[in-house]
């Protein structure tokens, strides 16, 4: 993995230090492009469960990377792709959020008294009817001829070298090389996670669910230059994937608490509110809502984690390596 290893794993994008930011881009785009239209026949099929998820991830590290990249693309090339991006992951996401609290509910349903599982059944048909009918529009867009010509369009992007690749009037007085580029690109997206230090403690929920995305930027920037780092960068890497999974298991217990409290404030009036249904999702509002605050109190102890100092001399020293 480090910066003097010269062979190839056929199942990594190929990033070299010396590759010019563009073509660094454009390998990476190649290479998560490839796995969004792996998992595209399995969505339309649906047939397996895993793969709007593992399609919605390759897109969400297609649209990282050209965020990271887009200074070296031209505009008007890769924004009207990263539109229809966005698009898909919308549509991707609505699925995929609703598939996700409704097998954490079916989980919670078996785990409970047969009266309370009663109780549960209707939200669980009401939220599987809604997963249902986000697929509708999901299968229409990628049925769609809209989508085809992006297809098109980005396979050409990503298939000819320095198409849509900036030209500056003098080149060589901006840094163009990964190996000029990646350690300020690391080291920006690793002060922006950073910050978040200073108020940790009192952080709202709105605060640290923008700490998981800026630690998910740091993930995909150390991602997109693993192969020119030093063999640190595993360390950094497993460390970052850790406080991001942390914080995204404390949105998802927010998540779950504002789903059953809007449920639960459409379906039930005052006068139903003691029934056994009721009951029933506020217990399950309870037990998400004191997951949620538990893993609130261990904010601190994940990022220290994050933040220690084995952590950090390893960041550095895998940046040294370009």
């Amino acid at each position: 993995m480090g910066a003097t290893d010269d062979t190839k794993n056929d199942d990594q994008p190929g990033v070299r230090h010396e590759d010019e930011m563009s073509e660094a881009g454009r390998k990476l785009l190649a290479y998560h492009f490839a796995r969004m239209l792996q998992e595209e026949p399995k969505v339309h099929t649906g047939g397996d469960p895993e793969a709007i998820h593992d399609m919605r991830v390759a897109i969400r590290r297609i649209r990282s990377m050209i965020r990271v990249f887009l200074p070296f693309y031209n505009a008007s090339v890769i924004k009207p792709l990263n539109r229809h991006l966005r698009e898909i992951a919308r549509a991707l996401g609505e699925v995929r959020d609703l598939d996700v609290f409704r097998l954490r509910l079916e989980d919670y349903i078996a785990t409970r008294p047969e009266a309370e599982q009663e109780g549960l059944q209707p939200v669980l048909s009401d939220w599987t009817a809604r997963e249902d009918a986000a697929r509708a529009p999901l299968l229409r867009l990628l049925n769609s001829a809209e989508y085809r010509i992006f297809l098109s369009d980005f396979r050409e992007f990503v298939q000819t070298p320095y198409l849509g690749a900036r030209e500056d009037d003098d080149p060589s007085l901006m840094p163009n090389r990964v190996q000029d580029t990646a350690p300020r690109l690391i080291y920006d997206h690793y002060g922006a996670v950073r910050i978040y230090e200073m108020h940790l403690e009192r952080a709202t929920l709105d605060e640290l669910h923008m700490m998981r995305i800026e630690t998910k930027r740091l993930r995909y920037t150390l991602e997109a230059f693993l192969e020119s780092l030093g063999d640190e960068a595993s360390e950094v890497l497993d460390a970052t994937k850790t406080l991001q999974d942390f914080l995204g298991n404390l949105q998802d217990e927010r998540v779950a608490v504002s789903m059953l409290s809007q449920y639960l404030e459409a379906n039930f009036d005052e006068d139903s509110m003691i029934t056994p249904g009721a009951q029933a999702v506020r217990n399950y509002i309870t037990i998400c809502y004191d997951r949620m605050q538990t893993l609130r109190e261990q904010v601190p102890e994940a990022w220290q984690k994050f933040n220690a100092p084995e952590i950090r001399r390893a960041l550095a020293l895998s940046v040294a390596a370009l």
